[in-house]
């Protein structure tokens, strides 16, 4: 697959909603191809799924390579983010990956705790909120 329109096509016709090849858009180094253009038809490909309702709240995610070892102290991390609403149960495990961030850092980086709260459609927007209460490191 190549294109945004490709993958659509093997999502929407997996048998059984069972969506097969997510992951179509391979932009490893191994491929020794610029990985550019199959990014951008990842992101395009999102796109057309976010326009169908029942699709909307599908599960999102890049996996990226392994940084290299003992780089802590310059990842370009911004925060840790848990959805909030309801119970909050992401907020002990963003709280944990601060706390950890900040004891295997070199320079005790701190990076906060945000809330986010899902669009609810298509049609809105993702807000974000930093709540003092919801750090366990305090900067």
């Amino acid at each position: 697959m190549t294109t945004a329109e490709q993958w659509k096509s093997v999502w929407d016709n997996s048998p059984n909603s069972h969506h097969i090849r997510q992951c179509g858009f391979d932009v490893s180094e191994a491929t020794g191809k610029p990985a550019a253009m199959p990014f951008y038809q990842s992101v395009r490909a999102r796109g057309m799924l976010s326009q169908n309702p029942t699709h909307f709240t599908e599960q999102n995610e890049l996996v990226i390579k392994t940084w290299p070892q003992n780089l802590q102290d310059t990842l370009p991390l911004m925060a840790f983010f848990f959805i909030a609403g309801g119970s909050n149960a992401g907020l002990a495990e963003a709280r944990g990956n601060q706390q950890d961030f900040y004891n295997s850092t070199t320079r005790r980086i701190w990076v906060p705790v945000i809330r986010l709260f899902p669009p609810s459609t298509p049609a809105s927007e993702a807000t974000f909120q930093y709540v003092e209460s919801d750090q366990l490191v305090k900067p």
